[in-house]
Order: C-alpha cells, then sequence, then structure tokens
C-alpha cells in the first residue's frame, strides 16, 4: 500500500512538472555532440558551490572525465526531479573486423554506464539537498525516477554492473512509465 501512494505521489509530482510552465532544460554544453569532451579545467570532484541544475551539470562532467565510454547528452531539471541522459561512447572498432574485440568493447560500455548511472544517482542526491526524485536513463521511453531514500538505500555502484542486478534496480523504480506494480 505505501508503495502504491509512493508511485501515485511520483506520478502526480512529474505530472504538474511536466504542466510547469518554465522547465530547466540544459543540453550539458559541449558533451551534447557525441564525441566531444569537456576540457579538464576543474577539480577531481564534482562543484560543491551551486545547488540545482548547475551542480547537476558538473556532476555529468565529473563521469564523463571519470568514465571514458560514458556519454551524458542531457539534463533536465524541474523542481525536486533531475533527470540524466547517458549513451555508450563507442569507438571507431564497428568499422574493425575482429568481431570479439568489437564485442569485449560494447560489453566494457555497457558495464561502464551501468557503474556511471549509479554514480550519478548517488551523487545527486548526496551533493543536491531538493533533488527528491532522480532519474538516469539511456532510451527516452523509459524513464525509470528512484526516490531519494531508494538512491541512499543502493548497494555500491560497481554492483550494479552485471545485468540481472541493473535490471531487478530499475524495476524497483519509485517511478516506472508504463509499469503498474501488481
Amino acid at each position: 500500500m505505501k508503495a502504491v501512494r509512493l508511485a501515485a505521489t511520483a506520478a502526480v509530482t512529474l505530472a504538474l512538472i511536466a504542466c510547469s510552465r518554465s522547465p530547466v532544460m540544459l543540453p550539458v554544453g559541449e558533451l551534447a555532440e557525441p564525441g566531444a569532451r569537456t576540457p579538464i579545467t576543474q577539480e577531481s570532484q564534482p562543484s560543491p558551490e551551486v545547488d540545482g541544475p548547475p551542480r547537476a551539470a558538473s556532476i555529468a562532467r565529473f563521469i564523463e572525465r571519470k568514465y571514458e565510454l560514458v556519454d551524458v547528452w542531457g539534463l533536465h531539471a524541474s523542481g525536486g526531479v533531475i533527470s540524466y541522459a547517458l549513451r555508450m561512447r563507442l569507438d571507431a572498432r564497428s568499422d574493425h573486423p575482429d568481431f570479439d574485440d568489437w564485442q569485449a568493447h560494447v560489453s566494457q560500455a555497457v558495464r561502464d554506464q551501468r557503474q556511471a548511472s549509479v554514480e550519478m544517482l548517488k551523487l545527486t542526491v548526496e551533493r543536491i539537498r531538493r533533488a527528491g526524485l532522480v532519474s538516469v536513463f539511456q532510451d527516452e521511453f523509459l524513464q525509470p525516477h528512484w526516490s531519494r531514500r531508494q538512491i541512499l538505500d543502493m548497494d555500491h555502484p560497481q554492483t550494479y554492473r552485471d545485468f540481472e542486478a541493473w535490471q531487478d534496480l530499475v524495476l524497483s523504480a519509485a517511478y516506472l512509465p508504463g509499469f503498474s506494480p501488481q
């Protein structure tokens, strides 16, 4: 019953935010271009100065520097809801005839993306006090949103490199479009 109330509250919150006249849409600068890299001019941790979207953008840049095969191509912040869009950064091996090498490269990128996603969730709730729901997604049609409590309770990010652990995590999201709990 508590989970149903939480899901209903999340759905209403997201609906109200969607109807808001002034959502903040940040293209994350140079990160929006595939293959582009933000110069490393900041310290090795996300910026601690500002709460909200600028700090979320700092977290995105930090994750891209840490995980070479992860590209954060979008960021949306409105109220207490923050969403990051991620994709894999693959190299020219697609033209390479060695299938095993390509498969290893893609597998590494997928595992890095899962680990980076959880690390982004954890950094966001740690550094942005007003973040109530946070999403990290690869597919715009499936944007799971986890609550602050769920994110704090998540295991170490490396745990979710495993597909089954990642799948269970996604299905446990407080708000998962198109999915209604039984």
